[in-house]
């Protein structure tokens, strides 16, 4: 699963050194109750224009009520905390898979030093080869195991849903598909890093480097939040993405150019990053919900003649018509490592959207609790970095001084050198 991966990232206290211009904005505007005030211009800041196409009746003409992104996304593990992040030994059928405290135990036991180099954890095979000993303070495998330990000294568990799907989303997105291993030549001797290994880096590459991103929509950090007598949610921020937001950048992202996305999949206290592969909508008669067609005219319906339609109360003031969707999504999803397979899961989202009288789209309403809570994407041709990476970048002297100095300067983050994650995944790519 994922939590991006199956990963989740707290989003409630962002650094606001690195959050950028866009989502700083969207926070400060997440506890109006204004639907209108508070969600105006989202979709356009997303897709990064300044006005969009909002008419249903010219999004249909220009065929934009369907369609694909050109990237697929490959299929990777969320590497999640509970197993040691990218310090587990993924590869060891020994190694303990459903509990941080016998797995960080198993390799206290069978160090690096006397375990086969073939089945040691992503991390571990990068400290080797950047000029450290795993088991050595400021080396990445003990950044990975220091990620879950005081979660597990205070209550003796580890959620299994923590992981690094914000870093394998656009890793999948963004580098080439690992297909083969890669020998590296470092200061222990030559290491394997196989295809897991090298999808493992360049995941947590893009989940702890710097760089800055685009935002519409809202985290709900309530698993229970309060709702009216028709259903809706009352706390502002669990209303997540606007429907009408959602539907447009849809629109814009995936069918006009033909780029993807990531959402967080399910609305709740968990967070769920996936990249968005290609969508369809479907438009129904609020009135009627077994009545459907292709194109919105067909079922479509006057607000004025509705009579208390739910969600009345929420409804913009120019609404004149309303008309139900289901926008059916297909997403990339994860895999355990080890499992090279795509894997891709389809979900239908349900909502209203209000039209003016010329068919443009002003809101819309969540017709269930099953939604994105909120959507995001790197912002254009930004991509991660570090603090090390201005020290070494030579792969030819990889494990001398200048490596280990530059590598303990991006471990201290939990992130990867740029230099050896680009090498690793142009060899092991077409």
């Amino acid at each position: 699963m994922f939590v991006l991966l199956a990963v989740a990232t707290a989003f409630a206290q962002p650094d606001w050194n690195l959050v950028s211009h866009q989502r700083a904005d969207i926070i400060s505007r997440g506890a109006t109750t204004d639907k209108m005030a508070r969600d105006v211009g989202m979709a356009e800041q997303f897709v990064g224009v300044a006005t969009l196409e909002t008419s249903l009746a010219n999004l249909e003409a220009q065929g934009l009520t369907s369609g694909a992104s050109r990237v697929q996304a490959w299929s990777g593990h969320f590497w999640p905390k509970y197993q040691g992040g990218l310090a587990a030994r993924w590869a060891d059928p020994a190694f303990p898979r459903t509990d941080w405290g016998a797995a960080e135990g198993y390799v206290q036991n069978f160090p690096w030093d006397r375990s086969y180099r073939d089945l040691l954890s992503p991390a571990e095979k990068y400290d080797l080869v950047t000029g450290f000993a795993p088991n050595e303070a400021g080396s990445l495998t003990a950044h990975q195991w220091n990620l879950g330990r005081r979660e597990y000294v205070t209550t003796a568990t580890v959620a299994t849903w923590q992981g690094i799907c914000h870093g394998w989303s656009p890793a999948s997105l963004f580098l080439s598909q690992p297909v083969r291993p890669v020998y590296v030549n470092g200061p222990q001797g030559q290491i394997l890093f196989s295809v897991d290994d090298i999808k493992a880096l360049g995941s947590l590459y893009w989940a702890n480097g710097s760089y800055r991103t685009v935002y519409a929509g809202w985290r709900c950090n309530e698993s229970e939040p309060e709702v009216d007598p028709d259903g809706r949610v009352l706390p502002p921020k669990c209303f997540d993405v606007n429907p009408a937001d959602w539907h447009l950048v849809l629109s814009h992202m995936i069918a006009a150019r033909g780029e993807s996305f990531i959402i967080d999949a399910e609305n709740g206290t968990q967070v769920w990053n996936k990249p968005v592969m290609d969508f369809r909508f479907e438009f129904f008669d609020v009135a009627d919900y077994n009545r459907k067609s292709t194109r919105f005219r067909n079922v479509i319906r006057e607000r004025s003649r509705l009579g208390r339609l739910r969600y009345a109360n929420y409804r913009s003031a120019e609404t004149v018509w309303v008309v139900g969707v289901r926008s059916i999504v297909t997403f990339g999803d994860g895999q355990p490592a080890g499992v090279h397979t795509p894997d891709r899961k389809v979900l239908t989202f349900t909502y209203d959207l209000e039209l003016a009288a010329d068919f443009r789209v002003l809101g819309g309403e969540w017709r269930d609790g099953k939604h994105p809570d909120f959507l995001w994407r790197p912002e254009y041709q930004d991509r991660p970095s570090s603090e090390g990476d201005q020290v070494a970048n030579d792969v030819s002297r990889l494990g001398t001084p200048s490596w280990r100095r530059a590598a303990q300067r991006s471990n201290a983050r939990g992130v990867p050198l740029k230099a050896l994650v680009d090498y690793l995944y142009q060899q092991s790519s077409y």
